[in-house]
């Protein structure tokens, strides 16, 4: 997938900047939520609009503090959700909690969900998965592909709004380039699962998801991104147990993550024609 001469200049660049300073990154992910028809009911009962797109942005520092072993760092956040005529800003307040928390995981240690924290840092936000982030940083047939060490699978688990703990299981194969084609963007497909699970004095919640879909990194001369673009879509499952009885509610999700390296543009064809602004 890549010509010769670039694997050359990718494992000296790589070599040289091994000690080079943080690399600042910005993220995006874009979540559409669309209620199925037999839960309508339940969805408005609990306030819950029938469509929504939730907006999330971030910058990162990603620092390598140890021959493969990354400390990512979280510098701004914002979020905002279109749902009807209604634009809600920030409802996970991500602009609150993430900004100078810290994460530090070494790809291979992510299949067990190996992930070191900041001592603040105790909530997490639905719409990042450190595990798709993860994959996108390091995609396999990438040249940092080789720290995954056994193949590109990642379980962190999270802990989002009212004591919801995701357990999530992500996996990522490389897809071959088109025969006789030549390129230097890393293409790949992906399975992510996540089994969800909340308890609070009101009521008490068990779920399934499951999304597939690809991935594409455009490599920077040290191997890591330039920048990035990964979108998956699936299905949401959840029941509620309330005053004893069960509630289910079904949502198809797609999702759409764009990350790009400080001094890189993502390509004209990944920019959304249509950009949001809260007002």
């Amino acid at each position: 997938m890549y010509r010769p001469n670039y694997w050359m200049a990718t494992l000296l660049a790589a070599a040289a900047g091994a000690s080079a300073a943080p690399m600042n990154y910005a993220v995006n992910v874009v979540a559409t939520h669309e209620i199925d028809e037999a839960s309508a009911e339940l969805a408005n009962a609990f306030g819950i609009p029938s469509i929504s797109r939730t907006d999330t942005s971030a910058t990162f520092s990603l620092e390598e503090i140890d021959g493969g072993v990354y400390r990512l760092t979280f510098l701004t956040a914002s979020q905002q959700t279109l749902a009807g005529d209604a634009v809600i800003p920030d409802v996970e307040k991500v602009g609150d909690f993430l900004p100078g928390r810290w994460l530090e995981f070494a790809p291979w240690t992510l299949a067990e969900g190996g992930v070191k924290r900041a001592p603040d840092f105790v909530k997490d936000s639905e719409e990042i998965s450190y595990n798709l982030l993860a994959l996108m940083l390091f995609p396999p047939g990438g040249p940092k592909a080789a720290l995954w060490r056994g193949g590109a699978r990642a379980a962190a688990a999270r802990s989002y709004g009212v004591s919801v703990i995701s357990m999530e299981a992500a996996e990522a194969q490389p897809l071959p380039a088109f025969e006789g084609e030549e390129s230097e963007q890393v293409e790949f497909s992906v399975v992510f699962n996540q089994k969800l699970s909340q308890d609070t004095s009101y009521s008490a919640m068990k779920g399934r998801c499951s999304y597939e879909g690809a991935g594409t990194v455009v490599p920077a001369p040290d191997g890591l991104p330039a920048y990035a673009r990964l979108d998956v879509a699936g299905t949401r499952d959840r029941s509620y147990i309330i005053a004893g009885k069960q509630r289910d509610l079904a949502e198809h999700i797609g999702t759409s993550i764009k990350l790009v390296r400080e001094g890189y543009e993502l390509p004209a064809e990944w920019v959304a024609a249509e950009e949001v602004t809260a007002e």
